[in-house]
């Protein structure tokens, strides 16, 4: 079904507005072939990176870096810019590897904002120049306020290095009205140092979020650090919550991005909404994950692209949720492909691939979309779903979701 774009001259706000409008329709009417196109891309034309920390695959030995060539990456921004409202220009890479004196123009033209998650060793007064501009949210990934601690999740970056481009560049954020956040990769040797951690962040650098995320081990080698591990889910789950009382004196916002029963997500303050077509989509997106929890929000308006064309729908990008290439299928080709149709229709009815029942992050959005709600319910909005997929696979499975359930309902036994 072809998207039906409006004037090219209409400003960007009216062009976002105009695809989630066909979004909206597209999710109301189950649709598995969509009208809308992504608003939200995730696409580095280098895979390179300058770190190689332990937990992720850019530690691994046999990765190669591959770069698009110029005209295929141009022919991608001029095709998908159009539509897009927030531009991720990394996978498992460091932006601010990619030339943004050649990006610029192409962002300028389409009114296409930045959402940066970078590790800030190359975050110089001139990349900063480049693309602040540009910038929406700059996400710094800063795990600790210990210098061992972080050298050691991060090598070979140099903790001194990292802390004085974040308090340069953090003035000119304030002023140009750019969403900053830390991302927090949780790791054993940082659970003593959580609270003093919420003070240093708010203290030293004066930002108001943080995303705390559990390790995920891409590297094997990555589980000795994995507090889950060891100390194990108790000790971790009361360093978190030490860290979510220091939050809450501190007024720092936190989003607990762990398993269950520990995610969180607390505003103690909420962050002022910039005025602009990122800021306005990031609303109504967010109202529209919350009318629909069991359905991805990544899965709504996402396409990662990794530099060799090879498409997905999620910043995870398993293989089992291949959409194509887009240098041999073409944008559309991906966008409504047969495995993209697919995993649309299993979002509706709530029976996810092996994948997605097994990710925190979207784990994590059905069980926070729900806060307002009264907590029997928002746990039957979060457990409904995977029982019914139990229930079709074995009676075996299904008598097990059902005693499951009825705990989390608060059920007498007698009734589970």
């Amino acid at each position: 079904m072809p998207y039906t774009p409006l004037d090219p001259s209409a400003p960007k706000r009216a062009q976002m507005e105009h695809n989630l409008a066909l979004l909206e329709q597209d999710i109301a009417e189950r649709r598995t072939e969509w009208r809308a196109r992504p608003a939200v891309l995730e696409y580095s034309p280098t895979s390179a990176c300058n770190l190689r920390c332990p937990m992720c695959a850019q530690a691994d030995p046999r990765r190669v870096v591959v770069n698009t060539p110029r005209d295929k990456r141009t022919r991608l921004w001029e095709e998908l810019l159009p539509t897009t409202t927030l531009y991720k220009p990394f996978n498992l890479t460091e932006p601010l590897l990619n030339d943004f004196e050649e990006i610029a123009p192409h962002l300028a033209r389409h009114g296409v904002k930045l959402d940066i998650v970078t590790n800030a060793m190359l975050l110089t007064p001139r990349r900063l120049e480049l693309i602040l501009p540009h910038l929406h949210r700059v996400t710094f990934s800063f795990d600790s306020q210990v210098k061992e601690i972080f050298e050691r999740v991060r090598p070979p970056a140099v903790f001194e290095q990292v802390d004085h481009n974040i308090r340069h560049a953090m003035p000119h954020l304030r002023r140009a009205g750019v969403l900053v956040r830390i991302n927090m990769v949780l790791v054993r040797d940082a659970l003593a140092h959580l609270e003093d951690f919420v003070d240093f962040v708010v203290d030293e650098y004066g930002i108001d979020y943080v995303d705390v995320l559990e390790l995920i081990p891409y590297m094997p080698e990555a589980d000795a650090m994995d507090p889950f591990v060891d100390p194990g889910p108790d000790a971790t789950g009361a360093a978190l919550a030490r860290m979510l009382a220091r939050a809450e004196k501190r007024r720092l916002n936190l989003d607990l991005i762990v398993r269950a029963p520990h995610a969180r997500s607390v505003v103690f303050a909420t962050p002022p909404t910039p005025p602009t077509a990122a800021g306005a989509y990031e609303e109504r997106h967010q109202a529209l994950r919350q009318r629909h929890p069991g359905f991805c929000e990544q899965v709504m308006q996402y396409l990662k692209i990794n530099s060799d064309g090879e498409a997905f729908p999620c910043c995870k990008a398993p293989p089992e949720l291949r959409l194509g290439n887009v240098f041999t299928d073409g944008v559309e080709g991906v966008w409504n492909s047969r495995a993209a149709r697919d995993l649309r229709k299993w979002m509706f009815r709530g029976d996810y691939p092996r994948p997605c029942r097994s990710c925190l992050f979207l784990r994590f959005s059905r069980s926070t979309a729900g806060d307002a709600e009264r907590p029997w319910l928002r746990r039957l909005r979060f457990l409904g779903p995977e029982l019914l997929r139990r229930a079709r696979s074995a009676p075996a499975e299904a008598r097990v979701a059902l005693s499951r359930l009825g705990r989390a309902l608060g059920l007498p036994k007698v009734l589970r």
